[in-house]
């Protein structure tokens, strides 16, 4: 700009200075006489002309204006002001700015800069004095700081820490489930232990709530710490090197995070090391971790240091000793929570120098036709109570603020920051101000637009939901229900549409009543415009030209105050608090140690006791109490900004921080799965139960030929070492796979398909081998013997899959790690790098499983039976299985060293090594195998071993199971590899949708004639 001094940064013409600090001058910005009056940011008198005020001595010009730079990134902002002597202003920084601003000075000029760092941008307020007029000019610039080295360093080093988050979380579900698992077995539900112990059992009970809400205080915390470390670890070099030069924080912060794991990877190459980034991920994670521990300790320990300052503050009449200041910190979190509410809402206006007095609702400002009053279920509750001397009721309804109104958080809306999406995206209850009149007013066509944004989002959530069940083919009942459903859990966005919708007729009521307020007083709009674009609405330079007054800007206050009209006496709030620390903590502590779960006992302990005292010694609480920051204290100016500054941030981001509702839903949303399959394995009593499915009808005197000219399926005959089976065809395994899964009639599908007692269910001794060995498990097995040329039978186990919830919550007990290690994988950028490390994560995650789940793992019973068999004279033995037992035979084959053929099971490379005993990836990639059928789900989850075969589903896409069925599988390979002789089941015409086989030499019936007089005769 013409007449500026640009800023020439030399050693020798500029002085770097940090803001100063001083009591009355507050903090210093830009080198204002502290003589001097700041100045004010009063609106000039309308009427004035802009060519009067522009050189006037004692006035100034409020000049708002935006201007592009020729590269599109640059945005200048210009305020100029006017005075006989050359000043420069003084500013002072908010807490909310997580670092102070610095200072720039100019010794040979009469101009300064101010430097306000952001995450990858600075914004500099650069003054000078024009020495033509002495006008003073303020130019605010936004620059780039950082480049794509910056932004791939922050990237890589938060990619590290969501891994660690990642990991947490899966550590949070894998506790969760080992709570359910061990109330099952509290319970007397299991097979290991059928006598209920009910001290147990009921803190085990009592354990899942502060659980829940402790898993996702971690989490919170979690998520935190990455966003910390992507805008350059901010709060932790304010918690914990504070004091420390920032060059030696820097170091730090690049030797753990890059430089030694770095170091790492350079000496495990030197060293040739096969696993060299299996050991440099893995010492890279706990690095992270390091920094995350200290982060949390940090965060403890300040948010007790300003609960306690603010509550020393609060009343001066108080002891200040630790134990008087805990135990004003407890009853003021005890009448918080048990408080009877009334909330209030209504919208307040008034011009933004008053803005203040205006938030806080003055009489005056507040638009009466908007208020609106309702009072909480607790308040009706205590109100009951009340006679009995429990609680007791305000004379006058106290007011008590919220974490936002502390903070001083209120953003602006006005026609340039409003869009659909921040609208449509903002939480329920926002604080926010909307400019009605003056310069960046929100139009009539934003607020109608806001609310048309806010009704059709939420139909057409609707509607897709809608839309995708009646593509899956729910099924009308099921369709209802889960519309139903999805319309009660979206009954929050429909009232926050109504609320958009009244504040929206708020705002035009009240625009309209201060329009006739101005009207009575004769104090109306003169320029002539009427139309929606309002003189307010011009450039500067428009303004100017048509000499259209400048208008006093006006803001629409959103208001939501809460009141306190009961609360309960001190003594039921000291009641109250005993029986929380009893049954949430105590009570579940002893019984978790008395049961013999050591790991799970302590796991618990730690978090409930970290999460309750920072429940209880909640600077957010006090906050609430007293509304703003003001009794954070220090002793000098720098040191209150730095409290302030830390608090805000940690309150803001971490202790009522947006993702704390986030995370709370998504941890009780697993704890409310893994409750449903705890009550259906409770009420379930069909654990060991034979499975009786359908009668299947197979037909001698049809097959299928192989597919010509084709490579598919190389291993439709396995010609590996099976240690001499006689079975080598996959249709077989597939057969007997299924065959698991029947009742009486499993002697009779063999006959049907291997021919008469060729293979023979061994049923009395898998019965005695039961008893015998005291083996009373739910996982079901069955025995099949085929004889071999040798004159010795073939022993092949059949493992029974998946059932009922007992057994879904043997999967997640054995599965749900990997499954959500997968997700994460999936999640992050690069994910796959940190393949190799998770299974070691895994094992970490399931280290607090106690010896009595380890007991109920189903898998130690089917090694146990193997090795039972290969102690027997059988020529060999082989495992075979569907679904949670095609998981199994391979755990079974790995571990007895035995072949092992599954179907559609479970993969078991990430959850290796936490089997007991651990498994190597060479036990799997010689003993394992698994048929794979197309979008079946449950073959995904873990990853595959090196022996595998993926098979077409003809399923439609709609069909969500149908890949998962043996039936299906079956008629696949004896399509595409040929029946071989073996009979041809009807169902694959009739069900499955295969074309018909081909009639052998002999047959007179077609297949579908002889399938139907087979049918009809069944």
């Amino acid at each position: 700009m013409e007449g500026q001094e640009q800023p020439v940064y030399d050693d020798d013409d500029v002085d770097y200075d940090m803001p100063s600090f001083d009591k009355e001058e507050g903090i210093s910005g830009l080198g204002r006489d502290p003589s001097m009056t700041p100045p004010r940011f009063n609106r000039p008198d309308p009427e004035e002309s802009v060519a009067k005020r522009t050189l006037s001595p004692a006035g100034y010009i409020d000049e708002a204006m935006a201007e592009d730079s020729r590269d599109g990134v640059e945005v200048v902002n210009r305020v100029v002001y006017g005075s006989d002597t050359p000043t420069v202003s003084t500013f002072r920084d908010h807490f909310t700015l997580p670092v102070p601003s610095s200072v720039v000075r100019y010794r040979h000029s009469q101009g300064a800069a101010r430097v306000i760092e952001g995450s990858d941008f600075q914004f500099v307020l650069e003054e000078h004095v024009d020495p033509k007029d002495k006008r003073h000019e303020v130019t605010i610039r936004r620059i780039a700081d950082g480049g794509s080295g910056l932004t791939f360093l922050r990237c890589l080093y938060t990619v590290v820490t969501a891994f660690w988050t990642g990991f947490l979380f899966v550590f949070s579900m894998q506790v969760l489930l080992f709570l359910f698992l061990d109330l099952a077995i509290q319970l007397g539900i299991t097979d290991k232990q059928s006598d209920a112990k009910w001290f147990s059992a009921l803190g085990a009970i009592f354990a899942i709530v502060p659980l829940v809400y402790g898993l996702a205080s971690g989490m919170v915390l979690a998520t935190a710490f990455v966003g910390d470390t992507w805008r350059g670890h901010l709060l932790i070099r304010n918690f914990t090197f504070r004091n420390y030069s920032i060059a030696i924080v820097e170091w730090v912060f690049f030797s753990f995070f890059l430089g030694l794991p770095t170091l790492m990877a350079c000496f495990t190459m030197l060293a040739q090391t096969d696993d060299w980034w299996t050991i440099t991920g893995t010492f890279w994670v706990f690095s992270i971790a390091f920094f995350f521990v200290l982060f949390v300790l940090n965060v403890i320990l300040y948010e007790t240091k300003a609960c306690r300052e603010v509550m020393r503050n609060i009343s001066d009449d108080d002891s200040d000793d630790f134990l008087s200041v805990l135990q004003r910190c407890i009853m003021l979190r005890q009448v918080a929570a048990y408080s009877g509410r009334m909330m209030r809402s209504y919208i307040s206006r008034g011009s933004i120098e008053d803005a203040e007095q205006t938030d806080k609702g003055s009489a005056d400002n507040m638009v009466g036709e908007t208020i609106r009053e309702r009072t909480t279920w607790r308040a009706s509750i205590n109100r009951l109570f009340i006679n009995f001397g429990w609680f007791e009721e305000y004379d006058e309804p106290h007011r008590f603020f919220s974490v936002e109104d502390a903070r001083d958080v209120r953003p602006f809306i006005t026609s340039h920051t409003w869009s659909l999406e921040r609208i449509f995206c903002r939480p329920r209850n926002s604080r926010y101000i909307a400019i009605i009149r003056g310069a960046g007013a929100v139009t009539r066509a934003q607020m109608k637009s806001s609310l048309i944004c806010s009704l059709l989002g939420s139909f057409l959530i609707l509607f897709l939901f809608l839309s995708v069940l009646v593509y899956l083919e729910a099924g009308v009942a099921a369709t209802m229900f889960l519309v139903a459903f999805a319309i009660f859990i979206s009954l929050p966005n429909f009232k926050s549409t109504y609320r958009l919708y009244s504040v929206a007729k708020d705002i035009v009521f009240a625009r309209t009543q201060a329009k006739n307020a101005e009207a009575s007083a004769g104090n109306g709009d003169e320029s002539g415009f009427e139309t929606e674009r309002d003189a307010a609405s011009y450039t500067y330079t428009e303004r100017a030209k048509l000499a259209i007054p400048e208008t006093e800007s006006e803001g629409l206050y959103l208001v939501d105050e809460s009141y306190r009209v009961s609360r309960p006496t001190r003594r039921t709030a000291w009641v109250l608090f005993w029986c929380e620390i009893s049954l949430l903590f105590l009570w579940p502590t002893v019984s978790l140690f008395a049961v013999g779960n050591w790991p799970l006992a302590i796991l618990y302990g730690g978090i409930i006791g970290l999460t309750a005292f920072r429940y209880y010694f909640s600077p957010a609480a006090a906050m609430e109490e007293i509304g703003s920051m003001d009794l954070v204290d220090g002793k000098t100016e720098r040191e209150i900004w730095q409290n302030q500054s830390r608090l805000n941030e940690i309150v803001g981001n971490i202790s009522r921080g947006k993702s704390r509702g986030a995370w709370v839903s998504v941890i009780s949303f697993f704890a409310f799965c893994f409750l449903a399959l705890f009550a259906g394995a409770v009420g379930d009593n069909s654990t060991t139960a034979e499975i009786e499915d359908p009668t299947y009808h197979y037909m001698q005197g049809y097959e299928y030929l192989p597919v010509e000219n084709s490579l598919r399926y190389p291993t439709c005959h396995m010609t590996s070492d099976l240690q001499e089976s006689p079975l080598t065809a996959m249709a077989d395994y597939i057969f007997l796979a299924r065959v698991a899964y029947r009742g009486n009639v499993t002697q009779s599908e063999l006959d049907n398909w291997f021919g008469q007692e060729v293979a023979v269910n061994q049923e009395e001794l898998v019965s005695v081998y039961r008893e015998e060995n005291n083996v009373d498990s739910a996982v079901v097995f069955k025995l099949i013997t085929y004889p071999t040329e040798t004159g010795k039978d073939f022993a092949y186990l059949a493992i029974r899959g998946t059932t009922n919830q007992w057994e879904a919550l043997t999967d997640a007990q054995l599965w749900s790690g990997a499954m959500l290690m997968q997700s994460l994988r999936e999640f992050l950028p690069f994910g796959s790098i940190w393949t190799p490390v998770m299974s070691l994560f895994i094992d970490a995650a399931v280290s607090v499983e106690s010896s009595s789940i380890e007991e109920i793992s189903f898998y130690k019973d089917t090694v146990q039976f193997t090795d039972y068999l290969k102690g027997h004279n059988y020529a060999g033995v082989a495992v075979t299985g569907h679904s949670l037992g095609g998981g199994l035979s391979m755990i079974t084959g790995a571990q007895a060293h035995v072949p092992s053929v599954a179907l559609s099971g479970p993969n078991t490379v990430l959850t290796r090594k936490s089997l007991d005993p651990p498994i190597s990836m060479e036990e799997l990639d010689r003993y394992t195998f698994n048929i794979i059928p197309a979008r079946d789900v449950v073959p995904m989850i873990d990853d595959t071993a090196q022996n595998y075969q993926k098979i077409r589903c003809n399923a439609d896409f709609t069909d969500v199971i149908g890949c998962h069925d043996t039936t299906r599988a079956l008629c696949e390979a004896i399509y595409t590899c040929g029946s071989a002789g073996r009979p041809v089941p009807c169902e694959c015409v009739t069900q499955m949708g295969f074309p018909h086989p081909e009639q052998m030499e002999g047959t007179e019936l077609t297949f579908a004639e002889a399938c139907n007089i087979t049918t009809t005769a069944n």
